[in-house]
């Protein structure tokens, strides 16, 4: 026998008047969670609870560097905010062993990742850089290669156990940011017709966890090779692999193209502001044009101009962004 109240789902008019006086109050004591660029910050409404944050690019334009960048930003701030016993964000790993995401965060101006990846960083220096990382309050949730233990698929659910259990072992401690590295291998139980429909289910589960929980939720999305046939290689929501609810389901959408990995080295990115100025940025290998396809609640078509070294996690602006749509 089913124990749901359903009155929980149920909210009267009185019921909606106090709740959105409550919740104005929570927006001018919340300040959200920024993407932590200013060029960005000024566009983009702070991620709150229930936001679901998509991250779509094809194969190595830095999908994973993107949300370590975001998490570990988050997480300094947590610590200059006084909170580091308080709050916490959550990097839920798919993909990797948790050890070696771990290389993302520890990347600094004497190892990057690919140090760590490689074994070349001192060890003096790994055992001091461990000492400082217990400071920061961005934990991994995955699987591990050093403890070797056959877990359950980390399905939505799972996540829901898990963060659960962070405010109950933990003092209280608020999972304030989740990330999970891309979509398209969130783990589902069930029995599904195709790909597709597990993907667009996984969609919908996390959306209600984000909601149900009262957290934002990032997430990766691997974008398909119709990509590389655009003239402007920035993944739209119908870009990415095995779902057609992307964009009904996210709340903020960005599309990350790295030129250097597609265009020849005397590559010029060009944009036309609103005013007709023209905008014309040559190529390298820390160019990153993000491009945004969606914002509930608000303008969504921006494009920004950045440096990104997704080695050592910096993302920079750049002098020359413009904030007009862009046709991608």
């Amino acid at each position: 026998m089913s124990t749901t109240n359903y009155r929980d789902y149920i909210y009267t008019a009185a019921d909606m008047a106090t709740l959105h006086v409550e919740y104005d109050r929570y927006l001018k004591a919340s300040p959200g969670i920024k993407f932590g660029l200013p060029c960005i910050d000024r566009c983009v409404i702070p991620a709150r609870g229930g936001n679901l944050i998509a991250f779509a690019a094809r194969p190595g334009h830095g999908k994973t560097s993107m949300m370590a960048r975001w998490a570990r930003d988050t997480a300094y701030d947590i610590v200059e905010r006084g909170m580091a016993h308080q709050e916490c964000v959550v990097y839920i790993t798919l993909e990797q062993p948790a050890e070696e995401l771990e290389g993302f965060f520890s990347a600094n101006r004497n190892y990057t990742a690919s140090d760590y990846a490689w074994g070349r960083a001192n060890s003096k220096h790994v055992d001091a850089a461990a000492l400082e990382r217990i400071k920061l309050p961005l934990w991994i949730m995955g699987h591990s290669l050093t403890k070797k233990q056959r877990l359950p698929p980390l399905t939505p659910e799972v996540m829901y156990q898990a963060i659960r259990q962070i405010g109950e072992d933990y003092d209280g401690r608020e999972v304030i940011l989740a990330l999970i590295d891309y979509i398209q291998i969130v783990p589902m139980s069930g029995v599904f017709r195709s790909r597709k429909e597990r993907v667009d289910e996984a969609l919908i589960e996390l959306k209600q966890l984000a909601i149900s929980m009262g957290l934002p939720f990032g997430f990766g999305a691997q974008a398909s090779r119709e990509v590389d046939k655009l003239r402007v290689k920035i993944p739209r929501p119908e870009h990415c692999q095995d779902t057609s609810k992307i964009e009904q389901t996210v709340d903020k959408g960005y599309g990350l193209w790295m030129p250097w990995l597609t265009e020849k080295p005397d590559y010029e990115f060009k944009q036309t502001s609103r005013d007709g100025k023209e905008t014309r940025v040559p190529n390298s290998p820390d160019l990153l044009i993000i491009g945004m396809w969606k914002q509930r609640m608000e303008q969504g078509r921006f494009t920004w101009t950045t440096r990104f070294t997704p080695q050592e996690l910096k993302l920079a602006e750049m002098e020359l962004e413009q904030q007009a749509p862009l046709d991608f």
